[in-house]
């Protein structure tokens, strides 16, 4: 029995996408709720994509560009007829559709889960708009599309730009960078732990640890142990020959430094054969050693060190040269939600809120997820 649709109406649902009540979708965002869309992306046969700019007269996101064809799936709809029904609408066209996934937007106007469908259709094919709907339409190739998208975020709408990043999931072009301290490297725990092993070894006063890292993070801008273990030496009068043998302890033992959720996680993505980037921030020299002795190298097909903030911004710039679906992940929000205004590509963010890290009570964003396991997050 076919279900009747009330134009208008759409279903509310939870975030399983399970149906929960019905009515406007201004009501559905106030009761954080989630509405139903659809997105439609056609590509003819020199693999261009057709997407479409919308008029200026539209009340939400005026003069924009936005998929082949796309809307609200009704109350009682299916999201795949959804799709035809918006692409017979907007474009006078059928043609088969083929599933590439759900992604979400949610912003200060809309709370939606989306679903992308992806069509092919003829180079030369005679397309009939509704101009309420499209002011102009273009076919461009990805590469171009992703340089457009690159250099000029504001003029695509926010929900295109996810629905991009799905099609390049889709397409297989993806790619995860991870940062390292916190992230993947339980940082305090190593910093704690060589702490208590030099005061257990020469009942070395603890403030000197302390004071001792940060003379030498004052004087050299960045911290590297080796240079910390002189400060102390000099300020104690231990002999470093003693707290070197001491110290290596521990740091020949970094690989029990990695979190466990983190190593899961490493190896889920190396087994789904992910591109996995590893971007470290920090005295490269420090960085390396910490990074090559914690036995993770082989989990990343490239590692990109920065001793610069703006660097770990030109390291990700150069990994954006071609289109690639990014997912993010780090601990830092102030440092993420800089990247993040630098770099709007980056659609797929996540922070992991470790208890014992500077970054535990995370704010919460429409532009990122917070998780407490990288085991969280979805491959």
């Amino acid at each position: 029995m076919q279900t009747t649709r009330s134009p208008g109406s759409y279903d509310w649902v939870d975030r399983d996408d399970k149906v929960v009540g019905h009515g406007v979708a201004h009501e559905a965002h106030t009761r954080n709720l989630y509405t139903r869309s659809v997105h439609v992306l056609l590509e003819n046969q020199r693999d261009e994509l057709l997407i479409c700019k919308r008029p200026e007269t539209k009340k939400a996101y005026p003069n924009v560009y936005t998929s082949s064809a796309g809307g609200h799936v009704e109350e009682g709809e299916s999201y795949t007829a959804a799709a035809i029904r918006e692409l017979r609408e907007e474009l006078d066209i059928s043609t088969p559709l083929t599933d590439a996934g759900r992604f979400d937007v949610v912003n200060e106007t809309e709370r939606a889960i989306h679903w992308l469908y992806v069509g092919k259709i003829e180079s030369n094919v005679n397309l009939s708009t509704d101009p309420y709907e499209i002011g102009s339409i273009h076919f461009w190739g990805v590469d171009e599309l992703w340089k457009n998208v690159t250099q000029n975020p504001k003029r695509y709408a926010p929900s295109f730009l996810k629905a991009f990043h799905q099609f390049l999931v889709w397409k297989g072009k993806t790619l995860y960078v991870l940062d390292f301290d916190h992230t993947v490297f339980d940082w305090y725990r190593f910093k704690k732990d060589l702490e208590q092993e030099l005061v257990a070894s020469f009942a070395l006063p603890a403030d000197i640890f302390r004071v001792a890292k940060d003379t030498q993070e004052k004087r050299d801008g960045l911290y590297h142990i080796e240079r910390h273990l002189d400060e102390i030496a000099t300020q104690s009068g231990i002999e470093r020959d003693r707290i070197t043998a001491a110290a290596n302890k521990l740091i020949n033992n970094l690989p029990e430094y990695i979190y466990d959720d983190a190593r899961a996680f490493l190896k889920s993505l190396r087994a789904a054969q992910r591109n996995v980037v590893l971007l470290t921030y920090g005295d490269k020299d420090n960085q390396k050693l910490f990074v090559e002795r914690a036995g993770v190298i082989q989990y990343f097909d490239s590692i990109l060190y920065s001793d610069t903030k703006d660097g770990k911004v030109a390291e990700l710039q150069s990994l954006l040269q071609e289109p690639h679906a990014v997912t993010f992940i780090n601990d830092d929000p102030i440092e993420t939600e800089l990247i993040h205004e630098l770099l709007p590509m980056l659609q797929k963010i996540y922070l992991i809120e470790r208890s014992d890290a500077k970054y535990n009570e995370i704010p919460v964003k429409s532009s990122w997820e917070i998780v407490t396991a990288l085991t969280e997050i979805k491959i």
